[in-house]
């Protein structure tokens, strides 16, 4: 990568190797049955994706879905704790990342959790969380030498800077 940049060469690569591709490329263009759903920078399609497929063909996501009530005042309610998303975020489903989601001793304006399942992946340990207020369950990432065991309870909170909104639906 660092050669083409030096010799002013465009060359086009393809892969299926996600992280191969954010590292060696200046733009993405990902694609799905045959065209183009988001064309960008690696990071800006991670951090923003306009697709909920781009949010899941680069990375792992969690999608939590909000009720009308919520979607109006412009919250996300986490294990207790209201969350104020930011405005552009007006969709009935957010996408937040594993690595995204804080866990942490429960602590005053964070949401309480329980560790369902422990998973110990080497570089990092995968935390199956449910909270009293979600449907579903929720994938964290903290640290490989975290204490947290299954059924233990925790404090949780996403920063509403990391959650991702689209129009599109995940199908």
């Amino acid at each position: 990568a660092e050669l083409l940049r030096r010799l002013h060469i465009t060359a086009i690569h393809v892969t299926h190797d996600q992280q191969e591709a954010m590292a060696i490329a200046d733009r993405l263009a990902v694609m799905r049955a045959g065209r183009i759903v988001q064309v960008g920078r690696g990071e800006d399609l991670y951090r923003a994706p306009a697709h909920p497929f781009v949010a899941e063909f680069l990375g792992r996501v969690n999608r939590i879905e909000r009720s009308p009530e919520a979607i109006a005042r412009g919250v996300l309610t986490l294990g207790g704790a209201t969350l104020t998303c930011p405005a552009a975020l007006n969709q009935a489903a957010l996408l937040v990342r594993p690595e995204d989601i804080a866990i942490g001793p429960c602590q005053d304006g964070w949401g309480v959790a329980r560790v369902e399942q422990r998973s110990f992946l080497g570089d990092r340990v995968q935390l199956r969380l449910s909270t009293a207020d979600l449907p579903g369950q929720l994938l964290a990432d903290v640290a490989r030498d975290a204490p947290y065991q299954n059924g233990d309870q925790v404090g949780i909170h996403i920063n509403p800077q990391r959650l991702m909104s689209t129009a599109e639906s995940m199908s």
